[in-house]
Protein backbone atom coordinates (compact mmCIF):
# COMPACT_ATOMS: atom_id res chain seq x y z
CA UNK A 1 0.00 0.00 0.00
CA UNK A 2 2.95 2.95 0.88
CA UNK A 3 4.49 1.75 -2.28
CA UNK A 4 1.53 2.66 -4.15
CA UNK A 5 0.26 5.60 -2.44
CA UNK A 6 4.59 6.92 -3.43
CA UNK A 7 4.10 6.09 -6.89
CA UNK A 8 0.85 7.95 -7.04
CA UNK A 9 2.21 10.59 -5.19
CA UNK A 10 5.48 10.96 -7.70
CA UNK A 11 2.79 10.67 -10.94
CA UNK A 12 1.08 13.46 -9.14
CA UNK A 13 3.98 15.87 -9.04
CA UNK A 14 5.05 14.94 -12.34
CA UNK A 15 1.50 16.30 -13.45
CA UNK A 16 2.04 19.23 -11.57
CA UNK A 17 5.42 20.17 -13.56
CA UNK A 18 4.00 19.34 -16.77
CA UNK A 19 1.22 22.19 -15.75
CA UNK A 20 4.00 24.52 -15.25
CA UNK A 21 7.45 23.64 -17.38
CA UNK A 22 7.16 23.55 -21.18
CA UNK A 23 8.83 20.46 -22.56
CA UNK A 24 10.84 20.44 -25.81
CA UNK A 25 9.54 18.15 -28.69
CA UNK A 26 11.99 15.16 -28.08
CA UNK A 27 10.99 15.26 -24.36
CA UNK A 28 7.63 14.80 -24.97
CA UNK A 29 8.08 12.38 -28.38
CA UNK A 30 10.08 10.44 -24.92
CA UNK A 31 7.01 11.04 -23.16
CA UNK A 32 4.45 9.54 -25.71
CA UNK A 33 6.48 6.76 -26.28
CA UNK A 34 6.83 5.60 -22.48
CA UNK A 35 3.27 5.93 -21.88
CA UNK A 36 2.07 4.24 -25.03
CA UNK A 37 5.09 1.44 -23.65
CA UNK A 38 3.23 1.61 -20.35
CA UNK A 39 -0.50 0.39 -21.63
CA UNK A 40 1.09 -2.25 -23.52
CA UNK A 41 2.86 -3.56 -20.34
CA UNK A 42 -0.72 -3.71 -19.02
CA UNK A 43 -2.23 -5.51 -21.61
CA UNK A 44 0.87 -7.89 -21.78
CA UNK A 45 0.33 -8.78 -18.10
CA UNK A 46 -3.50 -8.52 -18.39
CA UNK A 47 -3.45 -11.31 -21.45
CA UNK A 48 -1.01 -13.60 -19.37
CA UNK A 49 -2.71 -13.40 -15.95
CA UNK A 50 -5.32 -16.61 -15.21
CA UNK A 51 -8.11 -14.27 -13.28
CA UNK A 52 -8.11 -10.46 -11.65
CA UNK A 53 -7.07 -12.04 -8.33
CA UNK A 54 -3.58 -12.60 -10.06
CA UNK A 55 -3.45 -9.05 -11.19
CA UNK A 56 -3.93 -7.26 -7.97
CA UNK A 57 -2.50 -4.05 -8.65
CA UNK A 58 -4.43 -3.31 -11.75
CA UNK A 59 -6.19 -0.73 -10.06
CA UNK A 60 -3.28 0.97 -9.25
CA UNK A 61 -1.48 1.01 -12.43
CA UNK A 62 -4.71 2.50 -14.09
CA UNK A 63 -4.48 5.00 -11.64
CA UNK A 64 -1.18 5.80 -12.52
CA UNK A 65 -1.57 5.26 -16.84
CA UNK A 66 -4.57 7.93 -16.52
CA UNK A 67 -2.33 10.41 -14.39
CA UNK A 68 0.90 9.72 -16.90
CA UNK A 69 -1.71 9.94 -20.12
CA UNK A 70 -3.10 13.88 -18.62
CA UNK A 71 0.52 15.05 -18.20
CA UNK A 72 1.53 13.57 -21.59
CA UNK A 73 -2.10 15.55 -23.02
CA UNK A 74 -0.80 18.70 -21.31
CA UNK A 75 2.55 18.84 -22.53
CA UNK A 76 1.31 18.16 -25.93
CA UNK A 77 -1.08 20.67 -26.67
CA UNK A 78 0.82 23.48 -24.89
CA UNK A 79 3.77 22.17 -27.39
CA UNK A 80 1.57 22.26 -30.85
CA UNK A 81 -0.84 25.55 -29.50
CA UNK A 82 3.19 27.21 -28.82
CA UNK A 83 4.93 25.70 -31.83
CA UNK A 84 2.43 25.36 -34.16
CA UNK A 85 3.32 24.92 -38.05
CA UNK A 86 7.10 24.65 -36.62
CA UNK A 87 6.22 21.72 -34.37
CA UNK A 88 9.15 19.53 -33.60
CA UNK A 89 7.56 17.25 -31.95
CA UNK A 90 8.24 14.02 -34.73
CA UNK A 91 5.59 11.37 -33.11
CA UNK A 92 2.60 13.62 -33.67
CA UNK A 93 4.20 14.70 -37.30
CA UNK A 94 4.66 11.49 -38.20
CA UNK A 95 0.78 10.15 -36.93
CA UNK A 96 -0.24 13.67 -38.23
CA UNK A 97 0.98 13.14 -42.19
CA UNK A 98 -0.02 9.09 -41.51
CA UNK A 99 -3.60 10.19 -40.71
CA UNK A 100 -4.48 12.93 -42.69
CA UNK A 101 -1.25 13.41 -45.30
CA UNK A 102 0.42 17.05 -46.31
CA UNK A 103 -2.95 19.22 -45.59
CA UNK A 104 -4.84 18.57 -49.11
CA UNK A 105 -8.74 19.08 -48.37
CA UNK A 106 -9.29 15.47 -50.11
CA UNK A 107 -6.46 14.17 -47.05
CA UNK A 108 -7.60 16.17 -44.51
CA UNK A 109 -11.28 15.02 -44.62
CA UNK A 110 -10.19 11.22 -44.92
CA UNK A 111 -7.79 11.81 -41.62
CA UNK A 112 -10.85 13.51 -40.29
CA UNK A 113 -13.28 10.67 -41.05
CA UNK A 114 -10.94 7.94 -39.53
CA UNK A 115 -10.01 9.73 -36.54
CA UNK A 116 -14.10 10.39 -35.74
CA UNK A 117 -14.53 6.32 -36.12
CA UNK A 118 -11.94 5.91 -33.70
CA UNK A 119 -13.44 8.22 -31.02
CA UNK A 120 -16.80 6.62 -31.39
CA UNK A 121 -15.17 3.18 -31.14
CA UNK A 122 -12.98 3.99 -28.46
CA UNK A 123 -15.88 5.38 -26.91
CA UNK A 124 -18.21 2.85 -26.91
CA UNK A 125 -15.75 0.47 -25.79
CA UNK A 126 -15.39 2.62 -22.80
CA UNK A 127 -19.21 2.26 -21.87
CA UNK A 128 -18.98 -1.16 -22.10
CA UNK A 129 -16.31 -1.58 -19.75
CA UNK A 130 -17.71 0.83 -17.56
CA UNK A 131 -21.06 -0.97 -17.67
CA UNK A 132 -18.81 -4.07 -17.18
CA UNK A 133 -16.88 -3.11 -14.31
CA UNK A 134 -20.21 -1.81 -12.53
CA UNK A 135 -21.91 -4.90 -12.85
CA UNK A 136 -19.31 -7.18 -11.68
CA UNK A 137 -18.41 -5.58 -8.58
CA UNK A 138 -22.18 -5.54 -7.75
CA UNK A 139 -22.26 -9.26 -8.39
CA UNK A 140 -19.52 -9.29 -6.03
CA UNK A 141 -20.95 -7.04 -3.62
CA UNK A 142 -24.22 -8.74 -3.57
CA UNK A 143 -22.60 -11.97 -3.35
CA UNK A 144 -20.06 -11.36 -0.09
CA UNK A 145 -23.03 -11.90 2.32
CA UNK A 146 -23.96 -15.83 0.52
CA UNK A 147 -20.33 -16.51 -0.18
CA UNK A 148 -19.68 -15.68 3.97
CA UNK A 149 -22.91 -18.43 5.09
CA UNK A 150 -21.52 -20.96 2.50
CA UNK A 151 -18.19 -20.54 4.35
CA UNK A 152 -19.91 -20.78 7.59
CA UNK A 153 -22.08 -23.81 6.10
CA UNK A 154 -18.79 -25.55 5.41
CA UNK A 155 -17.44 -25.01 8.71
CA UNK A 156 -19.96 -26.37 10.72
CA UNK A 157 -20.03 -29.08 8.69
CA UNK A 158 -16.34 -29.68 9.38
CA UNK A 159 -15.77 -29.57 5.89
CA UNK A 160 -13.11 -27.29 6.17
CA UNK A 161 -10.68 -26.06 9.15
CA UNK A 162 -10.73 -22.82 10.98
CA UNK A 163 -7.53 -21.68 9.15
CA UNK A 164 -9.44 -22.34 5.85
CA UNK A 165 -12.20 -20.06 7.20
CA UNK A 166 -9.76 -17.38 7.45
CA UNK A 167 -8.25 -17.89 3.97
CA UNK A 168 -11.32 -17.87 2.42
CA UNK A 169 -13.00 -15.00 4.35
CA UNK A 170 -9.60 -13.24 2.77
CA UNK A 171 -9.86 -13.90 -0.29
CA UNK A 172 -13.89 -12.83 -0.14
CA UNK A 173 -12.99 -9.28 1.24
CA UNK A 174 -9.89 -8.95 -1.59
CA UNK A 175 -12.02 -9.58 -4.28
CA UNK A 176 -15.03 -7.18 -3.09
CA UNK A 177 -12.39 -4.66 -3.01
CA UNK A 178 -10.41 -5.06 -6.21
CA UNK A 179 -13.90 -4.98 -8.01
CA UNK A 180 -14.48 -2.16 -6.06
CA UNK A 181 -11.09 -0.56 -6.56
CA UNK A 182 -11.95 -1.57 -10.63
CA UNK A 183 -15.50 0.64 -10.58
CA UNK A 184 -13.86 3.68 -9.37
CA UNK A 185 -10.86 3.75 -11.18
CA UNK A 186 -12.87 3.17 -14.49
CA UNK A 187 -14.78 6.19 -13.78
CA UNK A 188 -11.24 8.11 -14.20
CA UNK A 189 -10.49 6.35 -17.17
CA UNK A 190 -13.76 8.13 -18.65
CA UNK A 191 -13.20 11.06 -17.16
CA UNK A 192 -9.65 11.22 -19.24
CA UNK A 193 -11.61 10.42 -22.55
CA UNK A 194 -13.78 13.81 -21.51
CA UNK A 195 -10.27 15.29 -21.46
CA UNK A 196 -8.83 14.06 -24.65
CA UNK A 197 -11.90 15.34 -26.59
CA UNK A 198 -11.70 18.75 -24.82
CA UNK A 199 -7.76 18.85 -25.64
CA UNK A 200 -8.45 18.32 -29.64
CA UNK A 201 -10.85 21.19 -29.42
CA UNK A 202 -8.31 23.17 -27.84
CA UNK A 203 -5.43 22.19 -30.48
CA UNK A 204 -8.18 23.44 -33.12
CA UNK A 205 -9.82 26.24 -31.85
CA UNK A 206 -6.77 27.49 -30.14
CA UNK A 207 -4.49 27.13 -33.01
CA UNK A 208 -6.72 28.69 -35.49
CA UNK A 209 -7.70 31.72 -33.17
CA UNK A 210 -4.05 32.29 -32.44
CA UNK A 211 -2.66 31.65 -36.17
CA UNK A 212 -5.46 34.24 -37.51
CA UNK A 213 -5.33 36.80 -34.39
CA UNK A 214 -1.64 36.96 -33.36
CA UNK A 215 0.26 35.64 -36.17
CA UNK A 216 -2.17 37.01 -39.03
CA UNK A 217 -2.55 34.09 -41.11
CA UNK A 218 -5.84 33.13 -43.10
CA UNK A 219 -9.02 30.74 -41.42
CA UNK A 220 -8.16 28.06 -44.37
CA UNK A 221 -4.10 27.83 -43.78
CA UNK A 222 -4.88 28.12 -39.81
CA UNK A 223 -7.03 24.86 -40.41
CA UNK A 224 -4.63 23.15 -42.80
CA UNK A 225 -2.23 23.59 -39.81
CA UNK A 226 -4.16 22.14 -37.16
CA UNK A 227 -6.31 20.06 -38.26
CA UNK A 228 -3.63 16.89 -39.10
CA UNK A 229 -2.09 18.35 -35.29
CA UNK A 230 -5.02 17.77 -33.60
CA UNK A 231 -6.11 14.19 -35.26
CA UNK A 232 -2.35 13.10 -34.63
CA UNK A 233 -2.60 14.35 -31.19
CA UNK A 234 -5.89 12.83 -31.07
CA UNK A 235 -4.67 9.36 -32.12
CA UNK A 236 -1.10 9.54 -29.68
CA UNK A 237 -4.20 9.96 -26.87
CA UNK A 238 -6.48 7.65 -27.40
CA UNK A 239 -3.92 4.62 -28.75
CA UNK A 240 -2.72 3.81 -24.84
CA UNK A 241 -6.36 4.22 -23.82
CA UNK A 242 -8.07 1.62 -26.25
CA UNK A 243 -4.78 -0.37 -24.92
CA UNK A 244 -5.77 -0.40 -21.32
CA UNK A 245 -9.41 -0.61 -22.07
CA UNK A 246 -9.06 -3.79 -23.99
CA UNK A 247 -6.88 -4.89 -21.16
CA UNK A 248 -9.29 -4.71 -18.53
CA UNK A 249 -11.89 -6.59 -20.99
CA UNK A 250 -9.89 -9.22 -21.11
CA UNK A 251 -8.90 -9.43 -17.36
CA UNK A 252 -12.74 -8.93 -16.55
CA UNK A 253 -13.74 -11.82 -19.18
CA UNK A 254 -11.32 -14.30 -17.69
Amino acid sequence: MSKDIVLVGGEIVFLLIALFLPFHGIVVDIFIVMNLLFAIMILRIALLRKEIMDFPTLPTLLLIFVIISIAVNISVVRLVLSMGADLNDWVIRGVSYLMAGAGYIAHLIAGSVVFIFTVVFVVIKLKRTNRMAEATARFFLDGMVAKNMSIDSELAREWIVEYEVMEKRKRVQKEVALYSAMDGVSKFVSGHIKIIIISIFVIILGGVLIEVLYRGEEIISAIKIYLPLSIGSGIVFLLPVFLVLAAVGFIFKK
